[in-house]
């Protein structure tokens, strides 16, 4: 990385020491973490040079990680089927960092050494009923949420016939333009979860009856795309 990796390296150290000033702890937190390779995490490493690092990871059970990461990866293009994606990573499963947890444990116990590990299961904190963001801050941090403080989960699971659409539409993307829309799939769906989310029109004023599409002072946003009915 060289000369460019030094002056990154520095900048993202002046970056952390300005917003952790004054703080007990930084956490940064990224499910794309995994993700990076040793000579990204050695960067990282010099930039939190002298400071004390424990890197959490959330193992969680093959039979739901399996899906949910083919389901990321349609909502990024992919236009492959579950099956075929499942059969991908367990026809090799020692390469595969979705099955093999220590093909990304092992690139962080070399930079920063196996006693920064700790691993925590992603199955046993909701199988106890607890959420995954407070049961972190609680266990790791020692910081307890407000009884308001639950955050909202802004990547839910889609519904299989949603995904399947979108694999679809993936397949046909490829087909007739050469390349997949990706994660535009994704940004309609949180739109039309939104627009489902509006209360239905009220008896008196069907939607052929208003021009405008406005009714009981609520706009109904112009639908558009694979869930528009067009």
């Amino acid at each position: 990385m060289g000369g460019e990796g030094a002056w990154c390296a520095e900048s993202l150290r002046e970056a952390f020491a300005e917003i952790a000033a004054g703080a007990p702890c930084l956490l940064l937190s990224s499910e794309h973490f995994e993700r990076l390779d040793a000579a990204v995490i050695s960067l990282l490493r010099r930039v939190l040079d002298g400071h004390a690092v424990e890197v959490l990871y959330f193992a969680r059970r093959w039979s739901g990680l399996l899906p949910s990461a083919w389901q990321e990866s349609v909502k990024h293009g992919s236009a492959e089927t579950l099956p075929a994606f499942a059969l991908g990573h367990l026809l090799q499963p020692f390469r595969s960092d979705i099955l093999n947890y220590a093909n990304v444990l092992d690139r962080y116990a070399a930079v920063f050494g196996a006693d920064a590990l700790r691993l925590a299961s992603y199955d046993a904190v909701l199988e106890e009923g607890g959420a995954l963001l407070g049961s972190f801050l609680d266990r790791i941090l020692g910081v307890s949420l407000p009884p308001d403080g639950a955050a909202e989960r802004v990547n839910p699971a889609l519904p299989p016939e949603d995904v399947e659409i979108m694999r679809v539409l993936n397949a046909m993307a490829r087909r007739e333009r050469g390349r997949a829309p990706g994660c535009a799939w994704t940004r309609l769906h949180a739109r039309e979860r939104r627009v489902r989310a509006i209360p239905p029109w009220p008896r008196c004023a069907p939607p052929c009856a208003v021009p405008s599409r406005r009714c009981a002072s609520r706009t109904i946003p112009p639908r558009s795309g694979p869930w528009s009915g067009r």
